[in-house]
């Protein structure tokens, strides 16, 4: 069971959802969208990119190279 992602239609804000996508690479899919609202009807398409890792896979695939997630540490001014 995967966790469903919320997209909004950015013209009336009801759900869309994904009808279709396409492999672009290992790390980049195109994703194709359609309107829940039959009135509104909107479709749209975007891409999805993974930026970054955030915890090392298991079992690491030789062809992927993503770099690690940098957080940005905050100073708090002293004295």
């Amino acid at each position: 069971m995967g966790i469903r992602k919320s997209n909004p239609c950015p013209h009336c804000g009801s759900h869309c959802r994904i009808r279709t996508s396409k492999v672009i690479s290992l790390e980049t899919r195109e994703k194709y969208y359609q309107c829940s609202n039959i009135d509104c009807s909107y479709e749209y398409r975007s891409v999805e990119t993974i930026i970054s890792t955030i915890r090392e896979s298991f079992t690491p695939n030789p062809e992927v190279n993503i770099p690690p997630f940098e957080r940005q540490r905050v100073l708090m001014p002293t004295g």
